[in-house]
């Protein structure tokens, strides 16, 4: 996790930017409330103006994330782990999106296999093909529900159909029973009875 860190800080600078600073400051903000509150307030942020520009103003950019965690963890918010928000800030500037919500914001809720997108109606799917994978033809409800046979007709420029998916999901399940399986197995062998 450090390696990370330190290369957004001293690699990439992302705290010598004033708009990468504030914006990871305004994230920092749900994390930390005003001493006998519950709920951060937007009209006395913790992080405000003069607190945001004392810290800015600090040049060595490891001394500067100091601050930053130095004031979560005085004014951290119930329920919240500052280990968090550094996990947040690491996924939120290097992991890619395709959904900003559900890769930057850890706590936003993931989408489980085979639920149905609100907006779009498209299915979330586990991929099979990350190489040509393009969004405007992933599976949409209206897909499955057109004709007879749509659970096995592919789709797009790869041809994966439903059933499709579903496998992918059960060969990547199995591969998770078995590395459990095995664990446990070696567990049970290495005790030892006397």
């Amino acid at each position: 996790m450090s390696k990370y860190k330190n290369f957004l800080l001293h690699d990439q600078g992302v705290l010598n930017e004033r708009a990468k600073f504030d914006r990871i400051l305004n994230v920092a903000e749900k994390y930390v409330v005003l001493k006998g509150k519950i709920e951060p307030d937007s009209q006395t942020p913790v992080f405000g103006d003069e607190i945001r520009d004392q810290i800015f103003r600090i040049e060595n950019p490891s001394a500067k994330f100091a601050a930053i965690m130095e004031v979560i963890r005085n004014n951290l918010r119930p329920g919240f782990e500052e280990r968090k928000f550094e996990m947040e800030l690491i996924v939120g500037f290097l992991y890619p999106k395709l959904d900003f919500n559900v890769s930057a914001t850890t706590n936003h809720l993931l989408k489980a296999p085979f639920n149905i997108h609100k907006g779009s109606k498209n299915l979330s799917v586990p991929l099979i093909q990350v190489s040509g994978f393009d969004i405007k033809n992933c599976l949409n409800l209206s897909d499955l529900t057109k004709e007879e046979g749509a659970l096995t007709r592919g789709k797009g420029k790869l041809g994966h159909s439903f059933n499709d998916y579903v496998r992918k999901m059960e060969e990547f399940c199995g591969s998770l029973e078995k590395s459990r399986d095995e664990k446990h197995s070696e567990a049970e062998e290495s005790k030892v009875d006397f």
